[in-house]
């Protein structure tokens, strides 16, 4: 069930959930912005901020919401796109090749759960 909504923010996120019903059996994040390909000494904490926020903080408030009802139904499938970025380093696109690397990372550890 696709909807539009901002990630980075608590009540949408919630709104969302709401939206869901009672049972999630699969979760797809696949929202993500570039950062423009710029290289670490030339992107402003701004830009670099933002791509975190939606690309990091967004993917692990939504994969947090919907944890626990999964939890609970004993079955569970979250699928987190991160792209080659997340695999490799690169010349520019340092804030989004950062970010990718972390949703590898967060990825890796809910695999645990």
């Amino acid at each position: 069930m696709p909807v539009a909504r901002d990630i980075t923010k608590d009540e949408d996120v919630e709104r969302t959930m709401a939206t869901a019903g009672p049972r999630i059996d699969c979760l797809a994040n696949v929202a993500g912005i570039m950062d423009g390909m710029m290289p670490l000494h030339k992107i402003d904490n701004a830009l670099r901020d933002r791509v975190m926020a939606v690309n990091v903080t967004g993917t692990s408030k939504v994969s947090r919401a919907v944890l626990p009802l999964m939890m609970e139904q004993g079955e569970d499938s979250i699928v987190n796109v991160a792209s080659q970025a997340a695999l490799r380093g690169n010349a520019a696109g340092t804030a989004c090749g950062t970010s990718k690397h972390a949703i590898a990372g967060m990825t890796k550890s809910e695999a645990f759960l």
